[in-house]
């Protein structure tokens, strides 16, 4: 595998930083189940809580918490590794930048100032 120093850091960094997207974006959704949850047995649309059944929610809490984080880091090492081969390795995606600059800003082939054409006059004389 003919990778340098500087793109195996490059790729290390890349998988680290989509895991930690991956956890935050887990622990995102986490709490926004667990907040409905408390909402809704809050309104008393769930069954009575008591002081045992708080006791055990809290441990469903910390153990649902537990496996967010392990699934988010395994889907964001996974969307990295995803996408980082398509970025860098097929260079078949070249950035949103791009895509906004091609779809907002086409290349005008008829305007007045061609660099093309100043190049090659120059490279003439």
């Amino acid at each position: 595998m003919g990778e340098n120093k500087e793109s195996g850091f490059k790729k290390s960094l890349y998988l680290f930083l989509s895991a930690m997207l991956g956890v935050l974006l887990f622990l995102i959704l986490h709490r926004i189940v667990i907040f409905f949850y408390l909402v809704l047995s809050g309104a008393k649309f769930l069954a009575d809580v008591s002081e045992n059944s708080y006791l055990l929610f809290l441990a469903a809490d910390y153990f649902t918490l537990i496996l967010a984080m392990m699934f988010g880091a395994w889907y964001g090492i996974w969307l990295g590794m995803y996408w980082y081969e398509k970025v860098y390795e097929e260079c078949s995606h070249r950035g949103f930048a791009d895509y906004v600059a091609r779809k907002y800003w086409p290349a005008r082939k008829h305007s007045g100032y061609q660099l093309n054409s100043k190049i090659k006059a120059v490279q003439k004389n």
